[in-house]
């Protein structure tokens, strides 16, 4: 059975997710997996792909215009 690109990343998140539990505000933890897999379904779903620290400096713009939007 193959697995689409949403669901391997679903399942790495699940992994990461589920140790937020040990973490000291697993809360922030949380939220911050939820806003990466947003950001990630979001990239393939537009198919960007981004190379070195683009990426990250990407991701901080996702969640700032994610922020944005619910105010």
């Amino acid at each position: 059975m193959a697995f689409t690109l949403e669901w391997k990343f679903m399942i790495s998140m699940f992994i990461v997710v589920s140790g937020a539990g040990e973490s000291k505000d697993a809360s922030t933890t949380l939220d911050e997996a939820s806003m990466a897999m947003k950001h990630e379904l979001w990239m393939a779903k537009y198919a960007r792909i981004y190379v070195d620290n683009e990426k990250e400096r990407c991701f901080k713009i996702f969640k700032e215009n994610v922020i944005h939007r619910k105010d």
